[in-house]
């Protein structure tokens, strides 16, 4: 497992360490441990499509958590864990930004000759493959909606 953000996770969880950051330690750590997981499924191989899907899988879970949080009127874990989010965000691509997404969608609507919410299913296959990663695709699938709607 020598992905070039594997190696960048290892080289600032040390840096961590030194600095006694609590928070980007803790976070860093647990990402190690769900790369190691993910790998033992995958013959201990994973490349760095495979480390985005990992981080952006402990995002959401962390969004997800600060919004239980806040509903239960806990901020101080909630803080916790946007800080967590700004790590994990720090070793995600760029994400792409709502024109540019409406402009992929319109473009791979336009490719696949779809005409209505049937055809939703070629146009998300075609967005899946090009834009996984780099735009949340429950946007993109409410974009393509709105756009074929």
């Amino acid at each position: 497992m020598a992905s070039s953000i594997y190696l960048r996770l290892q080289g600032d969880l040390k840096q961590a360490m030194r600095d006694h950051d609590e928070v980007k330690k803790d976070t860093i750590r647990l990402i190690i441990a769900a790369c190691r997981l993910e790998s033992v499924s995958h013959d201990g191989e994973l490349n760095d499509d495979d480390l985005h899907g990992i981080l952006a899988r402990e995002k959401k879970n962390r969004q997800q958590s600060m919004e239980e949080y806040r509903l239960g009127g806990r901020e101080d874990l909630s803080k916790r864990e946007a800080l967590e989010m700004q790590v994990i965000s720090a070793y995600l691509p760029v994400q792409l930004s709502p024109d540019a997404i409406e402009s992929q969608v319109k473009a791979a609507i336009t490719a696949s000759g779809a005409s209505s919410l049937k055809d939703m299913g070629k146009v998300m296959g075609t967005l899946n493959a090009s834009l996984k990663g780099k735009a949340d695709m429950k946007a993109v699938s409410e974009k393509v909606k709105q756009l074929l709607s």
